[in-house]
């Protein structure tokens, strides 16, 4: 009978995060984790398949918690601007996190069918946490609003060059009540 390990696959992703955040995508090997975590190799790919797999699971949780947290910032905000705000700084930190990780994967790989792929399900995550702060101030006057502006968050939030503070006044003429 094969051994159980309590929490192995919550193991697993703290060490490998610990390993991604800390080496990048180049500096993440399953052999690593696996000695880290005092197992097998085949034990970390009977969780993960591939180191692909792997990262895409760690980003996804520290995603997920992304998103609870704009909902939260988004539901006790004091006007639409001010939750827009509080998405906007979610992504740019989430996006910061893994900024050094993806630019290593994007240097070996084509990122753009993975962007491809899942850039529909991010930009309804967003609206799903827009659409009721706009419904809330009576901004939504036009029910193509909250995805027009989670492009637009995400847009800028991935350009270094770019702020919340250059798009607040095109914000607040377009969101004017």
């Amino acid at each position: 009978m094969p051994k159980r390990i309590a929490a192995l696959r919550e193991n697993i992703l703290r060490v490998s995060r610990e390993t991604l955040l800390g080496g990048g995508f180049d500096g993440l090997t399953i052999r690593a984790v696996a000695r880290e975590c005092g197992v097998a190799v085949g034990t970390v790919y009977n969780y993960f398949p591939s180191k692909e797999v792997l990262v895409a699971s760690i980003m996804l949780e520290d995603w997920m918690r992304a998103l609870e947290r704009m909902q939260e910032r988004a539901a006790s905000a004091a006007g639409a601007i001010a939750g827009l705000r509080a998405v906007f700084d979610e992504i740019r930190a989430f996006a910061g996190l893994y900024e050094g990780a993806w630019a290593q994967y994007s240097a070996r790989c084509d990122p753009a069918p993975v962007i491809r792929s899942r850039h529909r399900q991010l930009i309804e995550q967003l609206e799903a946490v827009i659409r009721p702060l706009t419904e809330r101030f009576g901004c939504l006057f036009h029910p193509s609003l909250p995805g027009f502006l989670a492009e637009t968050l995400l847009a800028v939030s991935l350009n270094p060059d770019a702020g919340f503070d250059g798009l607040t006044p095109v914000l607040e003429r377009l969101l004017r009540p």
